[in-house]
């Protein structure tokens, strides 16, 4: 019997999307979405932006994310399986309390972001003073190849992070987060697909 306290697979059937949250970015006025494949879903991007584009200048148009509704966990294990055209940037997102746009839609305020790309992965930590800000709290190099599917697992101990992809884990510290923590994942600045997502507990 599985003690995840989430998980699911994005095949048809595989997930429930009353099971998630669809959450906003601060920085960019876009609904996000995503779409269903055989057996994955992706982030909506505009059909008649180039690559490039999608990574620069159309980024905003790319942004999709969202969080396991009903679940804050403190230590606990997050694992997904990705893969990007281009460049980038799957990731596995931790957030703490949200806030509300404009338009009454719930969005990111601090919030950490583990994310692949063709050069290893970043770990963005964000915070909200009013605006938004950000700081890449740690950086990993090593080549991952575009098209092929990556397994990204995240434990999360308190301020201590483990990072993991396939055979390869480093780890950094993240001081001053909440205690308990949303989780979920977001596809930007290219296609990126998810097949698969889930959380364990870490045990004391």
């Amino acid at each position: 019997m599985s003690s995840a306290l989430y998980e699911c697979t994005f095949e048809p059937g595989g997930w429930n999307e009353g099971d998630w949250i669809e959450v906003r970015s601060p920085r960019w006025d876009h609904p996000g979405g995503w779409l269903q494949q055989e057996d994955h879903v992706s982030n909506r991007v505009p059909a008649d932006a180039t690559a490039k584009e999608m990574l620069g200048p159309r980024g905003g148009e790319t942004y999709s994310s969202m969080l396991v509704a009903d679940l804050l966990g403190g230590d606990m294990r997050v694992r997904t399986s990705a893969s990007f055209d281009f460049r980038m940037a799957p990731l596995i997102v931790f957030a703490g309390p949200l806030g509300i746009d404009r338009g009454g839609h719930p969005e990111y305020r601090e919030h950490v972001e583990i994310v692949l790309f063709d050069e290893g992965i970043n770990v963005w930590h964000h915070t909200w003073a009013g605006q938004p800000k950000w700081v890449r709290a740690a950086w990993w190099r090593f080549e991952l190849v575009r098209g092929e599917r990556h397994i990204l697992e995240v434990e999360r101990r308190g301020a201590d992070w483990a990072l993991r992809v396939g055979a390869r884990e480093f780890g950094c510290r993240i001081e001053g987060l909440p205690e308990g923590m949303g989780v979920g994942m977001t596809g930007c600045e290219g296609i990126n697909r998810f097949y698969e997502f889930a959380v364990h507990p870490l045990e004391k």
